[in-house]
């Protein structure tokens, strides 16, 4: 099957796409969905083997038209595969050169780059603003429970950029249906409600089967304080009737991000980045042991208290 897919089919459709591509300045292609099957229950070395093989391939392609006498220099070609951060983590242990793996991860950590995503939106509209700036004076309410509205939104949010564009997007909509000039402090919190169901029901589905009855679990929650001990997180595990080993579900709900671990005393760190997943374990485990109950701490975080109706004030960032 290979000697006949390299000996006549790629090489024609290369030539095919090369054609098609002639004459354009730069192309580029994005694959996205790639996790709608993904299910961790599957043979994960195959998956990767395969995930791994797309990645790769995704470079060579781009190449061969670079090294191409027939194509080089007509046209910028670019293949580019959108991966989530979790998938990615849990195939990363099945390269065998991790080194070389042609990845670049897109990281929202830094709050001035997920804001620049909403100004841009504003400022390639036909709205006649000139500076980031503008865009916060002409459209947003100074501040928002004390803090400023850039503030807010950054607390509020998954460090995501849909996340930020839901929540701005339903404010919106309060601010219009209420004839507001601009997004008042009562129009995101009212969006904010709304947007923490969103962020929930987009956590359900990143479940993919691997923690059942989860949504029950997740409803155990409810009115329950921010900061939470492991004990409270055993008998909502118990209350909810989850089968599965209770350490799991703690880390399956940290490494969904709706937990944050206790890394040090009163300081919360989420995993972002889930590749930090050992660092941070082993951090909560040292900050545990200098508690004097011995117990490790967890924060729900703040995306998620609308809905469930969190507690506030009983955690590092008290509203």
């Amino acid at each position: 099957i290979s000697e006949q897919l390299h000996g006549d089919m790629l090489p024609r459709l290369k030539a095919v796409i090369g054609e098609l591509l002639t004459g354009k300045n730069r192309t580029v292609i994005l694959a996205d969905n790639l996790d709608k099957a993904w299910d961790q229950s599957q043979e994960l070395s195959r998956v990767s083997d395969l995930l791994f093989g797309l990645l790769n391939v995704s470079g060579r392609i781009a190449t061969d038209f670079e090294r191409d006498p027939v194509f080089r220099g007509k046209f910028v070609f670019s293949l580019i595969l959108f991966l989530r951060s979790d998938i990615y983590a849990a195939i990363i242990g099945f390269a065998h050169e991790r080194d070389k793996v042609p990845v670049r991860r897109m990281s929202w950590d830094d709050p001035s780059t997920l804001l620049r995503v909403l100004e841009e939106r504003f400022l390639k509209s036909d709205l006649d603003l000139g500076t980031p700036d503008e865009v916060w004076q002409r459209f947003f309410t100074a501040t928002v429970r004390n803090r400023t509205a850039r503030q807010y939104l950054i607390e509020t949010v998954l460090p995501r950029p849909r996340d930020l564009l839901y929540l701005v997007k339903r404010a919106l909509q309060f601010a219009i249906n209420r004839s507001h000039g601009r997004i008042e402090e009562e129009d995101l919190l009212s969006a904010e409600s709304e947007y923490s169901h969103f962020a929930l029901n987009s956590l359900l589905a990143e479940n993919a089967g691997q923690v059942q009855n989860l949504e029950k679990l997740l409803a155990q929650f409810s009115l329950s304080n921010e900061v939470i001990t492991e004990l409270d997180l055993l008998a909502y595990i118990e209350r909810a009737g989850v089968q599965e080993r209770p350490s799991d579900v703690v880390n399956f709900l940290c490494e969904l991000a709706f937990l944050g671990m206790e890394v040090d005393h009163n300081r919360f760190e989420f995993l972002y980045d889930e590749e930090s997943g050992a660092k941070l374990s082993a951090m909560a485990g040292r900050s545990a042991e200098q508690n004097p109950a011995g117990l490790r701490r967890y924060l729900i975080n703040h995306a998620y208290h609308g809905y469930l109706e969190i507690k506030p004030g009983t955690g590092p960032h008290p509203q």
